[in-house]
Formats: C-alpha cells, structure tokens, sequence
C-alpha cells in the first residue's frame, strides 16, 4: 500500500472481506454492518481497532511519498 497507489484496487476488498470473516470466526457472531462500522473504530471511542485496509491505502500512499520527497527530488 505504501510503493504505488492502490486505493481502487479490487484486492483490497477482497482483503477486507477476509478480514471480515477472520473477526466474526475470532468472536463467533454474524457482524451487521453498523456492528463492523464499530470494530473498525479506535478502542478509545469503543471499537476495536481494526481498520479497513480500503481506507487506508490512499493515506498510506500519500504519507509514504510526501516522507520521502527529499530523496524523491
């Protein structure tokens, strides 16, 4: 996710899928979508943490570019 941009790659839905599938295995229960909204929130505002790879790629990408923009240029 940080050497080329990938945010509309559809291998990130498929991760995030998985991902899914690998929570509600862990908790044994069928997650809503409100419910996985929940998990994917910080544990401070009372989620779990896991972030959805789909929203981080383009941050992930920009972030790495612009910390090594002096080598870049």
């Amino acid at each position: 996710m940080r050497c080329s941009p990938s945010a509309n790659n559809s291998a990130l839905e498929k991760f995030d899928d998985h991902l899914t599938l690998a929570v509600t295995s862990v908790t044994n229960s069928a997650l809503s979508d409100a419910q996985w909204l929940q998990t994917s929130m910080p544990v401070k505002h009372g989620g779990l943490g896991i972030r959805r790879v789909t929203s981080l790629a383009a941050p992930a990408f920009l972030t790495s570019a612009v910390s090594t923009l002096v080598l870049q240029e």
